[in-house]
């Protein structure tokens, strides 16, 4: 354990942030990858060992790069966290309105059947027509809101994918262009 300890603290430097120009902790096996700052988050490229020393030579700061740090490593959550989730306007209105009026259906046809098998059970019709009429409305009654409701379902799940898609590639530009930096 203490080995492991001391084998991670061999393997932290600091490097200096682009962005809001303070020393903050990386691990070298990260040197050419794009991170979040772990005090504004904003991404940059992690520089290679030698370019950090020019670095931070530069920005006047006293590291010591050849002997451990005594500083932590980022933790894990904080690298993957990112900026808050873009704004994506919603689209296709009129199938969102599809979507909710098939499942207001599917509930209304569900009570419409439970309605009419109570009303034929309790009529004086001849027992062989009340028997087709409830096994219809029975069926009616579990077939046709579990379609309905399924439709509205896969109706908002292709919405929601493509909102997904979009949101996606919003990220993805803004991270292309912190990439390319300033």
């Amino acid at each position: 354990m203490l080995l492991t300890v001391a084998l991670a603290r061999e393997y932290v430097m600091k490097t200096v942030c682009p962005h809001c120009h303070e020393q903050v902790p990386f691990d070298p096996g990260l040197t050419g990858t794009l991170a979040p700052c772990p005090v504004c988050r904003n991404f940059f490229k992690m520089p290679t060992v030698e370019a950090n020393r020019e670095l931070m030579k530069k920005e006047r700061h006293s590291p010591n790069i050849d002997s451990p740090s005594q500083t932590a490593t980022v933790p894990p959550r904080q690298l993957a966290t990112t900026s808050p989730a873009p704004t994506i306007t919603p689209r296709y209105r009129v199938l969102r309105c599809v979507a909710g009026f098939q499942r207001f259906l599917a509930v209304l046809v569900a009570v419409g059947c439970i309605v009419g098998i109570i009303l034929v059970a309790g009529s004086a019709m001849p027992e062989q027509i009340k028997q087709r009429d409830i096994l219809i409305l029975t069926v009616c009654f579990v077939l046709a809101p579990v379609v309905l409701w399924s439709t509205a379902g896969i109706i908002s799940l292709f919405i929601d994918i493509e909102r997904n898609t979009r949101a996606m590639n919003q990220t993805l530009a803004e991270l292309r262009d912190r990439l390319k930096g300033p």
